[in-house]
C-alpha cells in the first residue's frame, strides 16, 4: 500500500500498519517483528516532521528500525541522513559492555551501553554456549557480579541502580551488584541470592531512583538480614554513586553512611509521590460517521466475559472454588478448547497471578485439570503462565500523604505482559494485590483504573477476582463484593459465583453427592446483554502420587431436564392412569396424584418428589391436565388433578 502521493490520514495509516486509531493523530500498531495482536508501536502524525510522522516503541525497539518499518508499510521512500553539518552524532559502537555470570561463573547475559544521537540504549544478549545472540535469556534474572557476591558470603552487599555504578563500587574493593534493565525492573527471583545478607541500597537522586530503591527494599525485606537505603549527601539531581565517588567520596565515608542509615521497614519510608501525567483533561474528538460494517466488533476473548483492553471482575465467596474455576478457564483459553460451555473460546496466552497459593499448588491444580479434561501438554505449550504467592504483588499503598500507586510494580507487570505476549491476565484475589483500605471508594477506583490502563496499553484482558462480603442469606450478585463498589463499577463485565443451596441440591437431585456445585451468573454487562445462570461442579481428581485427598477440578454441569427421556407416550400413559381417579393435587396428602405419576413412569415418589411436582404443574400449564375442585368423603372441596386435553400419538 503506497500512501506517499497522498496526505497521511490516521485511518489509512492504521490500516496499512495493521493497527488501530488511538486518537485524532495517533495510531497503535504491531512493532517490527511483533505479532499481529501487539500494540507496542505508537505512531503520531505530524506535518512538521520530514516523513509526516514520529514513531515510538513501548517495547524498547530501536526508533530507527520503527521509523523505517512504518515508512516501508506506508510506501514512503527510504530515509536518508542529512548532511553532516545538519545532523547530530550518529550511532556508535558500545561505550561499555557488562557481562552477567551464573553462580558457577558461566556467562549468561551481556548488556551493552550505546550512546546514539544523544540517547543511551542498552541492548541485551544471551550466551548460547559458543557466543552471544541478541535478546535476553529465557531463564530467571541473576544479580550482576554474582560469583563475587557468593565468594564473600559474610560481606555486606551494596546494590546500585546500574552496572556502571556497581563497577565503581567494585573498584573500591566492595561487594556490589545491580539488576539488569535499570530502575523498576527488580524481580522476586533475585531475592534468593541475598538471604541472610546485610544489604545497602544506593539510589540515584531522582524520583525513579527512589521508587526503585523502595521496590528493591520491599522485595528483600524478610529475606536479607537487614536492608538500609542510603542517602548520599551532596548528590546533584539525577546524580548517582559514581558521581559521589568522582566528587572525592571515599570508601570509609561511604561505609560510615551505610552503617548510619536506618533499617528499612515497609512503614519507615513511603514510596515517592506519583508525578502527574501529561494529559490533565480529556480531549474532545469530533464524531465522524463511518460505514457500520467497517466498525470492528467487540474484541471478545472468552465467552462474553473477557474483552481485550478491558477489566472484568469475578466475585465469589471464600472456599467456593473460584481459583479452580480460573485455572480451568485459563486452560480452556490456552488450549483453545471450550471446556466449560462458554461457546466462544480462542487459543491465546494466559497469565494466572495467584496471590494466595504457592506455585507448587498451582501446578498441582493445573495438572489435575489437564488430566480430568484430557488436555495434552503440547496443547498449552507456551500459552499458560503461572505466578504464585512467592512472587507477591503490591500495586498501591496508603501513606500519610494519601494513596500512592507503586508505579514500578505496575511497570514490571506491563513489561512481562508485553514480553510474553499475554492476552489474558488474572489477578486472584484483588485484596492481595494492594495495601489500600477496601472501603475507600476513591482509592479503589484509582487502583482499578490503573489495571484498566494496563489492559489498554498492553492490548489484553485483565480479570480481577474479588471476595464477596458476608451476605447473611441474601442473594449474591457482582455488586456483593467486599468493600468499595467502585471496583465493579470500573469493570466492563462482572459476574458472580454462588454456592448451590440445600434447596437447590434437593431440586437437582444431588443431595447424596458430596461435591461442590456452584452457579455462574454474568450480571454486570456494559457490552453485552445479561447472561443466564450456568452451573459447574468440582470433581475430585487423583494424581496417583499417594495423596489421600484428590485435587478439585471444575467441570461443566447441566441442571437436570425435568422431561429428559420422556415423550408423548409417557404423557398419554399418565393421563390414562389419572383418568377418573380424583387424585389430589397437594403432595402432602396420601392420595397425591404424584404417586400415580411415579408408578406410571418408574420414578420414586419420595426421591423424585420435586421433579414429579414440576411435571404435574407443567402439564397443567399446557392443558394436558387440569386442576379441579372435587368433594372428598366429608363433602369438602379439595383441589384434584384430572385429564384435560388428551395427548395424541
Amino acid at each position: 500500500m503506497n500512501l506517499h502521493s497522498q496526505p497521511l490520514d490516521v485511518r489509512s495509516v492504521a490500516a496499512a500498519l495493521g493497527g488501530e486509531v488511538n486518537g485524532p493523530d495517533s495510531v497503535l500498531a504491531p512493532g517490527p517483528g511483533h505479532g499481529p495482536k501487539d500494540r507496542s508501536l505508537s505512531v503520531k502524525l505530524s506535518a512538521d516532521k520530514p516523513d509526516g510522522f514520529t514513531a515510538h516503541s513501548f517495547a524498547g525497539d530501536d526508533w530507527r528500525e520503527c521509523r523505517d518499518h512504518v515508512a516501508a508499510k506506508l510506501g514512503l521512500p527510504a530515509w536518508t541522513p542529512r548532511d553532516k553539518g545538519q545532523q547530530g552524532a550518529g550511532p556508535r559502537g558500545p561505550v561499555a559492555e557488562y557481562v552477567y555470570h551464573l553462580a558457577d561463573g558461566a556467562p549468561y547475559l551481556k548488556v551493552e551501553r550505546i550512546h546514539a544521537n544523544g540517547r543511551k540504549i542498552f541492548p541485551q544478549f544471551h550466551w548460547t554456549g559458543s557466543g552471544w545472540a541478541k535478546g535476553k535469556p529465557k531463564g530467571p534474572k541473576v544479580p550482576y557480579r554474582l560469583p563475587e557476591l557468593l565468594d564473600s558470603p559474610h560481606a555486606p552487599v551494596l546494590i546500585a541502580e546500574g552496572e556502571k555504578d556497581a563497577d565503581s563500587l567494585h573498584r573500591l574493593g566492595l561487594i556490589a551488584t545491580t539488576a539488569s534493565e535499570g530502575a523498576g525492573k527488580w524481580t522476586a527471583d533475585l531475592g534468593r541470592w541475598f538471604k541472610g545478607r546485610t544489604v545497602y541500597i544506593l539510589p540515584d537522586n531522582d524520583q525513579p531512583g527512589h521508587a526503585h530503591a523502595n521496590q528493591v527494599a520491599g522485595h528483600l525485606h524478610g529475606i536479607a538480614a537487614e536492608v538500609r537505603i542510603v542517602a548520599l549527601p551532596g548528590l546533584p539531581a539525577k546524580g548517582d554513586v559514581s558521581d559521589w565517588i568522582a566528587a572525592d567520596g571515599d570508601v570509609e565515608e561511604l561505609l560510615r553512611l551505610c552503617e548510619a542509615a536506618p533499617v528499612w521497614t515497609p512503614e519507615s519510608e513511603p514510596p515517592p509521590a506519583e508525578e502527574p501525567s501529561e494529559a490533565l483533561a480529556p480531549t474532545p474528538h469530533a464524531f465522524v460517521w463511518r460505514d457500520p460494517a467497517t466498525i470492528p466488533p467487540v474484541p471478545r476473548l472468552y465467552g462474553l466475559h473477557l474483552i481485550r483492553r478491558q477489566v472484568s471482575v469475578t466475585v465469589a465467596p471464600s472456599g467456593l472454588g473460584k481459583s479452580s474455576n480460573i485455572i480451568v478457564e485459563g486452560l480452556a483459553i490456552a488450549s483453545g478448547r471450550d471446556l466449560l460451555g462458554e461457546g466462544f473460546v480462542k487459543r491465546l496466552r494466559v497469565w494466572i497471578i495467584n496471590l494466595e497459593d504457592p506455585i507448587e499448588e498451582l501446578e498441582r491444580r493445573v495438572t489435575a485439570a489437564m488430566i480430568h479434561h484430557g488436555i495434552r501438554p503440547e496443547e498449552i505449550a507456551g500459552h499458560l503462565f503461572l505466578s504464585g504467592r512467592e512472587d507477591g504483588l503490591c500495586t498501591a499503598v496508603m501513606t500519610r500523604e494519601g494513596l500512592q500507586i507503586v508505579r514500578p510494580a505496575l511497570d514490571e507487570i506491563e513489561a512481562k505482559i508485553r514480553a510474553e505476549g499475554i492476552d489474558v491476565a488474572s489477578i486472584d484475589p484483588f485484596i492481595s494485590s494492594h495495601q489500600v483500605p477496601e472501603n475507600d471508594n476513591g482509592a479503589i477506583d484509582k487502583v482499578a483504573k490503573e489495571w484498566a490502563a494496563v489492559a489498554t496499553r498492553c492490548n489484553c484482558a485483565i480479570e480481577i477476582v474479588h471476595h464477596t462480603r458476608k451476605l447473611n442469606g441474601e442473594e449474591s450478585s457482582s455488586e456483593s463484593g467486599r468493600g468499595a463498589s467502585s471496583l465493579v463499577a470500573a469493570a466492563r463485565s462482572g459476574r458472580v459465583l454462588a454456592r448451590m443451596t440445600e434447596k437447590e441440591r434437593a431440586e437437582a437431585g444431588v443431595t447424596d453427592d458430596p461435591a461442590t456445585y456452584f452457579s455462574v451468573l454474568r450480571d454486570k454487562t456494559n457490552q453485552a446483554p445479561p447472561g443466564k445462570r450456568v452451573w459447574r461442579r468440582i470433581a475430585s481428581v487423583d494424581l496417583g502420587n499417594g495423596d489421600m485427598v484428590g485435587v478439585g477440578v471444575v467441570e461443566r454441569w447441566t441442571w437436570p431436564d425435568t422431561f429428559e427421556g420422556m415423550g408423548v407416550q409417557d404423557l398419554l400413559a399418565v393421563q390414562r392412569a389419572l383418568d377418573g381417579k380424583g387424585a389430589r393435587y397437594s403432595d402432602k396428602t396420601e392420595d397425591w396424584a404424584g404417586h400415580i405419576v411415579a408408578e406410571t413412569l418408574g420414578l420414586d415418589a419420595k426421591d423424585d418428589k420435586k421433579r414429579i411436582s414440576k411435571l404435574i404443574d407443567t402439564w397443567i400449564g399446557s392443558g394436558a391436565l387440569v386442576k379441579v375442585d372435587l368433594r372428598d368423603a366429608k363433602r369438602n372441596l379439595r383441589p384434584c388433578v384430572e385429564v384435560g386435553e388428551w395427548a395424541t400419538e
